[in-house]
């Protein structure tokens, strides 16, 4: 039987999903996303590499390296908000590889319904 601080906490999240935007990133956001994932590299990858490879790994999260991808048709970029804030990050390449995919620390409980809407984005984009 559910309890009502837990059919509380579904509501709250389901409304959170229901309000949850996807859309390719803008142009205008690439900073953004440059410090999403250079954070992401620094708490979880950034000791775990050489110097060198640190900085080839860290050179795929410059502005314009993102810029390029994107100019030049190598890779969609998707990004979920909430509250015009982004919540969440897919980069899909040409080859349907996904080097980025990541959802902020607050919305973890969420993170299935945001990889959902993200890739339910990206297969409407290509069809």
């Amino acid at each position: 039987m559910t309890n009502k601080k837990d059919q509380k906490i579904n509501s709250e999240q389901n409304d959170i999903i229901k309000f949850i935007l996807i859309n390719e990133l803008d142009k205008g956001e690439i900073n953004i996303f440059s410090n999403i994932l250079n954070n992401i590299f620094n708490e979880s990858f950034g000791n775990d590499y050489s110097v060198e490879e640190s900085n080839i790994l860290k050179g795929f999260t410059k502005e314009n390296k993102i810029l390029d991808r994107i100019n030049n048709g190598n890779s969609k970029i998707l990004v979920a908000k909430y509250n015009n804030e982004i919540i969440g990050i897919l980069e899909i390449n040409k080859n349907d590889h996904i080097p980025f995919y990541y959802v902020k620390n607050e919305y973890f409980y969420i993170k299935p319904e945001i990889a959902k809407k993200l890739l339910q984005f990206y297969l409407n984009l290509i069809k």
